[in-house]
């Protein structure tokens, strides 16, 4: 990341420096469809290093559950497109979860004596966001979600995060031990 400069870290965040394309003002060219927001720090007028890229995905790992693991009642992060092209990124309660069957599948496969077959191993998930918005997904058993936590939890996962960030060079590899 040449061209950027360290800035002082706070002790709870992993670490950050200026976006090098808009010099930390969150702006950048006008764009119609996204006005004169920064595609690389998408506004947030900072970027992660390679380190901190590298610790973040660590972070998000440790606040994430396989799908399989989910209980119906958890909350889980969502990005999706709605029926009029909006994009959402947005946190759902689990309201119920089932096997993926040819009766539930959005769409199914059919195999050369003319049966339905869906994935082995698939889970449809009922999601609610509000009242009146619901969500329906089909997950492999294994894809990992993020979920949500309580603030003590959160608050140890950046606490592992930031000692695993310690042991990263530059480049976002774990230091070699020397002995």
């Amino acid at each position: 990341m040449t061209g950027m400069t360290n800035e002082l870290q706070n002790a709870t965040e992993l670490e950050r420096v200026t976006c090098s394309r808009c010099g930390g003002t969150g702006t950048y060219s006008y764009c119609q469809s996204y006005g004169t927001t920064c595609f690389k720090c998408a506004g947030a007028k900072r970027v992660f290093t390679k380190r901190g890229a590298v610790a973040n995905d660590f972070l998000i790992s440790l606040l994430s559950k396989q799908a399989s693991q989910l209980q119906v009642g958890d909350k889980v992060r969502e990005l999706g497109v709605t029926n009029g092209g909006e994009v959402f990124n947005a946190w759902f309660v689990v309201e119920a979860i089932e096997p993926l069957t040819v009766d539930n599948a959005g769409c199914y496969q059919i195999d050369t004596n003319g049966n339905k077959i869906v994935p082995a191993n698939h889970l449809v998930l009922r999601l609610r966001r509000t009242e009146n918005e619901t969500l329906g997904v089909q997950y492999a058993a294994d894809k990992v979600v993020r979920v949500a936590c309580t603030a003590e939890v959160k608050k140890a996962a950046i606490a592992q995060a930031l000692a695993y960030q310690s042991t990263l060079t530059k480049t976002g590899t774990v230091r070699k031990v020397r002995g």
